[in-house]
């Protein structure tokens, strides 16, 4: 197939989606339920009632105003084929496609130097609301529940997808959780299905765990819960690919903010993806630091990821007139979809040249330019999202002898002044964990989620607790974002954390992961949040991230200031409710850098 130039300007994924409908429509394969092709998207536009008319928008919902209030972000579903049309629309600041998300005590509560309850004001998060974005709710297990066996949880939302792509939710209050809980099933009678050992019931129990299990307890023992599950494993996937997922995500995040009103409440994210800008400006990102801009007492913690050790990102440097060979080996029998994303400075021009593993040149596209045979989708476009260039090639494989093995993304520098470039691997969907990776001149840093770059976010590393030098899990990803900003913000233990396992009631197992470090964190906020609401201050997130930097511990890491891995330091419970404590009592703000007898001064006083 010969280059198309019809689609420029339009986000690569949502290209792909009008071209995969097109050959699906001369095919004759569309379903009855596919017949309408709505495409999921997030969109930033300047007037919503007037985007709302445009022939081919659906179902738009308002999520909150950009940070930096230059237009309303929404989601919304869009007719394949108007998607063009709808993108060259004037009210239609940027359109981007959706990407997949996917999951990512005793220790615990011991290494972050949790304060006693006569040492805090807040008594445990009381007040607070912690809230957590996962799959798979125990609402039954004892550490979420009263000494009386009432439920802490004040929702539990549940997203379902539609035949059309669309979600809705289903929300069970208090109420309605402790009339199930007097029942003989009770997932049952929700109509709410739980399996063993779920990755939300064990990020809950480290946020916000009471103890009643009698073997240890959460961070912020006293707050109230409200747990969402998104849609995200139960997207329609078929020939149309994996669409939809972060969408439900910022729509999950919102119905928690929605449902906390002007209640103190931090968000626990564990999810995440590799591929997107890495510079906070994906629509995602922009919604969250909106949220949490939006009013005092909020926050949004987020995972940095697992992916330091998966060889999925490479950088370099093309020379003008020269090329860089990317060697991307995608293993045997991996028979899913994957796919590379390449971005670059926008005042340089590349040519991206795919050759196969028979070293056969497929394609080479310029900037504006695409090619899709049905196997190999390869684009460039210069991003709405940042006005920097990126190239996304995707490969459906399903073709064992043509598919597998060791591809070449050829980088031809065709008018270079910076020459700059950051290449990543999307996660695999596979189920048994099949992952294709650079293969040579791998770069280990700039790992963290595509999710975990905003401007706003607290992102959290792992660090092995049960070691008495607290090493970095070697998992743990790096910063810093694309940008040159300093993520992750802080570190956690997240190696080997004992926690929750659902369906049994009050029995614990042992998970890792950046995914436990997180709720840590989180946990630790909402002890923040509760300090500051007992004694009267109103903080708002600028105020949070900075009590969590300035208050971390440094050994390690051995120097002051910020570490690719560890952040600005591992987190400090009591330190950071102690600063709240000076800051309301008008004793001098914490200076940028502590020092560990700085801190005990300030925790004694």
């Amino acid at each position: 197939m010969s280059i198309q130039n019809f689609l420029s300007n339009l986000d690569p994924r949502l290209q792909r989606m009008v071209l995969k409908n097109e050959q699906l429509e001369e095919e004759g394969l569309h379903t009855e339920a596919q017949k309408e092709n709505l495409i999921p998207v997030i969109a930033k536009v300047t007037n919503i009632g007037k985007f709302q008319k445009i022939t081919g928008v659906q179902k738009v919902t308002e999520i909150t105003t950009a940070p930096d209030r230059s237009g309303q972000i929404v989601t919304a579903h869009i007719a394949a084929n108007a998607l063009p049309t709808v993108n060259k629309s004037p009210v239609v600041i940027q359109l981007q496609g959706a990407q997949p998300v996917k999951p990512l005590l005793k220790d615990t509560a011991r290494e972050i130097n949790l304060p006693s309850p006569q040492e805090s004001s807040g008594n445990g998060g009381e007040g607070v609301i912690v809230g957590i974005v996962d799959h798979g709710c125990d609402f039954t297990y004892s550490s979420f529940r009263n000494t009386d066996g009432s439920t802490r949880l004040l929702a539990l939302g549940i997203q379902e997808m539609m035949n059309d792509r669309t979600t809705s939710f289903q929300v069970y209050n208090s109420q309605q959780i402790n009339k199930a809980l007097g029942k003989p099933d009770p997932y049952k009678e929700l109509q709410y299905p739980v399996d063993k050992y779920t990755h939300g019931t064990h990020v809950t129990d480290i946020a916000a765990g009471n103890g009643r299990n009698n073997k240890a307890s959460g961070v912020a023992t006293k707050a109230d819960i409200i747990f969402v599950e998104p849609a995200y494993w139960d997207i329609p996937r078929g020939n149309l690919g994996n669409f939809g997922d972060s969408i439900n995500f910022i729509e999950a995040v919102k119905f928690i903010f929605d449902q906390a009103g002007n209640r103190p409440c931090v968000v626990n994210i564990s999810l995440g993806t590799n591929g997107g800008p890495h510079d906070g400006t994906t629509l995602v990102e922009q919604a969250f630091d909106g949220f949490v801009t939006d009013k005092p007492g909020r926050a949004i913690v987020i995972a940095a990821s697992n992916s330091y050790a998966d060889n999925i990102h490479t950088s370099g440097v093309v020379a003008q007139n020269g090329h860089i060979d990317l060697h991307w080996s995608i293993p045997t029998n991996d028979f899913t979809l994957n796919e590379v994303e390449i971005w670059y400075e926008g005042s340089d021009t590349f040519q991206i040249e795919v050759i196969d593993p028979q070293e056969t040149t497929v394609c080479r596209v310029g900037l504006g330019e695409l090619y899709h045979d049905g196997q190999i989708f390869a684009s460039q476009e210069k991003s709405a999202l940042n006005g920097d260039n990126v190239a996304m090639i995707l490969c459906d494989v399903d073709r064992e002898d043509m598919s597998t093995g060791k591809w070449t993304i050829r980088i031809h520098g065709s008018n270079v002044n910076n020459g700059k470039f950051h290449a990543w691997i999307e996660r695999d969907n596979h189920t048994i964990g099949i992952q294709s990776i650079f293969a040579a001149s791998r770069d280990n840093n700039y790992t963290i989620g595509s999710v975990s770059c905003g401007h706003k976010s607290i992102v959290v590393g792992s660090y092995d607790a049960k070691n008495l030098n607290t090493p970095i899990s070697y998992f743990s990803s790096a910063g810093p974002t694309r940008d040159g900003r300093h993520k992750p913000e802080i570190s956690a233990p997240g190696h080997g954390v004992l926690a929750a396992a659902s369906l049994t009631g009050n029995g614990v197992t042992g998970m890792s992961g950046t995914s436990m470090a997180a709720p840590t964190v989180a946990g630790v906020v909402a002890l923040i949040l509760s300090e500051a609401k007992a004694l009267g201050v109103n903080l708002d997130i600028d105020q949070i991230r900075t009590i969590l930097e300035r208050t971390a511990r440094h050994n390690p890491p051995s120097q002051q200031g910020w570490d690719s891995r560890y952040g600005h330091g591992r987190v400090d419970a009591h330190a950071a409710v102690a600063a709240v404590r000076a800051m309301a009592e008008g004793r001098q703000p914490l200076p940028s850098a502590v020092t560990q007898e700085e801190k005990e001064a300030l925790v004694r006083r």
